[in-house]
């Protein structure tokens, strides 16, 4: 059975309302959906009300989730972006009742990427040469840690490595003592101060709030 979208967004229980009219035989549902999501508007399908499924295959999630169920994920056929990391293909198999084996073969000859390099011990902008290496794939740089050089020489000089660089992120900063700025009784001390809060609430942004500091401090 294929089961599709009929709106941009859609919920829907009929999938849950399937009823299997001959067991014996292999039923397979194709449809395009969020395996147990939290939100139904691109239809939530939970897994047990799958199992009546001898094959599931599953649209809406670009990441592959290829496993030892008989649900799966293929994935999107080639990665579109840095939001889609990692290899992408299809997946090949052979299903007869009561038993499925299926494998994931990988159709990218390149694929996105994502480079971090921690600048915070360079002494010169061309030691970034030792530390990224890059091969066919399509790259963005993250530049990271305390700056103590140009960055631009950096930048510079990654650009010459290859021209499958899209993009390159500066999230370095200057080194600051914060908690002690934090202190001052002005605009400066209080925005240090809800930015540090802001950093401890949420350490996963800890580069792009110093980043959001730095720039701050130059308008002030």
């Amino acid at each position: 059975m294929v089961f599709g979208f009929n709106d941009y967004e859609f919920s829907s229980d009929e999938i849950e309302n399937i009823k299997i009219e001959d067991e014996s035989k292999i039923n397979v549902l194709v449809t395009h959906g969020t395996l147990n999501g939290a939100s139904k508007k691109y239809l939530d399908l939970k897994e047990k009300i799958l199992n009546k499924f001898d094959y599931v295959a599953l649209g809406h999630i670009h990441e592959r989730k290829v496993d030892d169920s008989k649900i799966i994920y293929p994935g999107s056929l080639l990665s579109i972006g840095f939001d889609e990391l990692g290899e992408h293909g299809i997946v090949i198999g052979e299903l007869e009742k009561g038993n499925i084996t299926y494998e994931f073969r990988n159709m990218e000859y390149r694929h996105f990427e994502i480079v971090e390099v921690d600048i915070s011990n360079f002494k010169a902008p061309e030691e970034i040469l030792n530390h990224v290496e890059l091969g066919e794939n399509i790259y963005r740089i993250v530049l990271k840690g305390e700056r103590n050089i140009d960055t631009q020489k950096v930048k510079d000089i990654i650009n010459l490595q290859g021209r499958n660089i899209c993009e390159i992120r500066d999230l370095t900063h200057i080194s600051y003592d914060f908690e002690l700025i934090a202190k001052e009784k002005n605009i400066k001390g209080f925005f240090t101060k809800k930015m540090l809060e802001e950093m401890e609430e949420h350490p996963e942004r800890k580069e792009e709030i110093l980043k959001a500091i730095e720039i701050t401090y130059q308008l002030l």
